[in-house]
């Protein structure tokens, strides 16, 4: 039950700081975001050594986030952007896919 109301509790003021400022997020229990290819991370994923390219990649989960930007380091994959979206109480992976396939990297 207690999980249930800080649930609901965080989802309201979430809503209300989205109502007033517009400012949208990911989470909560996620990685968040990088944006390889300028060198932007918006992430509490340790800082792995990763290579720009043209993969994006979308993930409720952190640890797969981290885990597949080590293993594509390893095999030349370059990234794009890495997003983890975790619980989705505001943006949501198929808000994520939508920015990557309007980007034109």
């Amino acid at each position: 039950m207690r999980i249930k109301m800080f649930t609901i509790t965080l989802r309201r003021k979430k809503s209300a700081t989205k109502a007033k400022t517009g400012e949208r997020s990911t989470g909560p229990n996620c990685n968040g975001m990088l944006d390889v290819s300028r060198g932007v991370r918006l992430s509490s994923a340790p800082a792995l050594p990763l290579r720009s390219g043209s993969v994006g990649f979308v993930t409720h989960s952190g640890g797969l986030m981290s885990g597949l930007g080590a293993s594509g380091f390893e095999r030349g994959v370059g990234f794009s952007y890495m997003f983890s979206t975790g619980n989705e109480l505001d943006v949501g992976m198929a808000d994520c896919i939508d920015f990557l396939v309007d980007d034109p990297q």
